[in-house]
């Protein structure tokens, strides 16, 4: 029925596949061994009058179903590491579906899994406020899974953003992130950063509102969608080998967006100077530390440079989502692109030079 698409996990409620490589091969392991497993809970959707078939939906048990599978056709083998019991080591270790003996496939396939099926006259917002009741695991949902399973027009229209080539091309989320929905939940933050502008968000209490009051109607969607897609392209002009690491940082990137979505609306690009202050003003962050003072006889213009980068490094470290922080790292990286005169130009370049030999005097007193 999986493999047929007759029973299917409906990610429309549903949370990505949480299990690691070790959940899975412990639960094929509890097969083995012939112990039980909790229940799976199955929904029969509405019957086609015409032709009498019906999907049925996994409202909970799709990992097990997926590990199950996953496990014959050979995608996982059963890593000794991972096993549990010694016993199981020693006979099962490193093999896969196709190494068991005949009587041990055999035996799994007979295997009985208990099913508890739920009354298909139940309705679909019920089955996704069942999914929430039954996923208090080990594995809780979190906050942006416990929205998803809400669905709707705004849970749409972040999660196509989020299937964007961009965000995989460039590794901006790990696959810990993936399966948990964190980078549908920063796709959330850039959609209200484009409706609202830069807020305070001490809480999940923005998201879950935008959620709840655009599931059914959501007029903008399209615009929405569309200037976070135009601002992406935007933001990829900016990263190389030398930004990436910095743009890989959810508060950073955030920052940077927080620049190109107004940009966006007011058709405006980065042209090469702008790309070029983006890659010096890195540079100088990551070169900053905090004990550095310029000597008293520094020119002020390079003072107030490093005043400015020891201001952005406390508002990326301290209170990240605080509207103040946000609205200080903006001003100050917007500050850096578009507004400084020649004369800043050369004095950065100066102070790049001073921060970079303290650093590396640093690293040799510490060697030492």
């Amino acid at each position: 029925m999986f493999r047929k698409a007759q029973l299917i996990v409906d990610d429309s409620y549903q949370r990505r596949s949480i299990w690691l490589p070790k959940d899975k091969v412990a639960f094929i392991e509890t097969i083995l061994l012939k112990y039980v497993v909790p229940e799976l809970f199955f929904w029969k959707s509405e019957i086609n009058s015409k032709t009498g078939e019906s999907v049925t939906h996994i409202v909970d048990g799709q990992q097990r179903i997926k590990a199950i599978d996953d496990f014959i056709e050979e995608i996982f083998p059963l890593h000794t590491d991972f096993l549990l019991e010694e016993y199981s080591k020693n006979r099962w270790g490193q093999k896969t579906f196709s190494q068991l003996t005949e009587d041990e496939q055999k035996a799994f396939w007979e295997y009985r899994l208990n099913i508890i099926e739920i009354d298909s006259a139940v309705t679909r917002k019920e089955i996704t406020k069942m999914f929430v009741r039954l996923n208090l695991t080990d594995y809780n949902l979190n906050d942006q899974e416990r929205r998803n399973s809400n669905s709707g027009m705004f849970a749409s229209c972040a999660k196509t953003i989020a299937q964007n080539v961009f965000w995989d091309k460039h590794k901006l989320f790990n696959r810990t992130d993936i399966r948990r929905m964190k980078d549908v939940e920063f796709c959330t933050v850039l959609l209200l950063l484009y409706r609202n502008g830069i807020t305070d968000q001490p809480n999940q209490s923005p998201l879950n509102k935008a959620y709840e009051d655009y599931a059914e109607n959501y007029p903008d969607a399209e615009r929405d969608q569309k200037a976070v897609i135009n601002a992406i392209t935007e933001v990829e002009k900016l990263i190389n080998k030398e930004t990436l690491g910095f743009l890989r940082k959810r508060g950073q990137l955030y920052t940077v967006f927080s620049i190109v979505l107004p940009m966006i609306e007011q058709a405006r690009t980065f042209d090469a100077h702008s790309i070029n202050q983006f890659a010096v003003f890195v540079s100088l962050y990551e070169n900053f530390v905090s004990d550095y003072a310029l000597p008293t006889d520094a020119p002020n213009i390079e003072k107030e440079m490093l005043e400015d980068i020891n201001k952005y490094k406390l508002a990326s470290s301290e209170g990240l989502n605080k509207h103040a922080n946000r609205m200080r790292r903006r001003n100050i990286l917007s500050r850096f692109l578009f507004e400084l005169s020649p004369s800043h130009i050369d004095a950065q370049k100066i102070l790049f030079g001073k921060l970079k030999e303290h650093k590396e005097n640093k690293k040799k007193e510490k060697a030492l």
